[in-house]
């Protein structure tokens, strides 16, 4: 379930009734997210996960950060089959809008390229203007 801190009352109660009967749902994975930023210790996301914490039941807790500008500079490498060396100044602006959300990125490198900031040419070579891309 994605988006858990906008969950309503009665998923809430869903989830919670399943978590309190492990027995009857023996092969039962649940997956949640929900963004820490727009929770409080008293949101209800928190407070079923300290109830589950205390029983048998396991909980693996995964708290995602922002990618750095190194990791940043990887995945667009990645994306564009381009060695590191020559995606640095794409990441460098990339980098100051996104803060290394892996969503901002990509979402920025679409952006770039749905406004011709970014481009494939015949060849399949990726290419971009770092002075242009800072004027967009």
């Amino acid at each position: 379930m994605d988006d858990l801190q906008w969950c309503d009352q009665a998923s809430f109660d869903l989830l919670e009734l399943i978590c309190s009967q492990p027995q009857a749902f023996p092969h039962l994975l649940i997956i949640g997210a929900y963004r820490n930023n727009e929770v409080d210790e008293n949101h209800r996301v928190i407070t079923m996960e300290n109830a589950i914490v205390v029983t048998p039941q396991p909980l693996l807790k995964i708290q995602l950060t922002s990618l750095d500008r190194s990791v940043t500079n990887l995945m667009v490498s990645y994306i564009f089959g381009l060695p590191e060396q020559k995606t640095e100044s794409l990441v460098d602006i990339i980098y100051a809008f996104s803060a290394g959300n892996p969503l901002y990125i990509t979402q920025s490198l679409y952006w770039l390229h749905h406004n011709k900031g970014i481009s494939l040419s015949k060849e399949g070579v990726w290419s971009w203007d770092s002075t242009e891309l800072m004027k967009l």
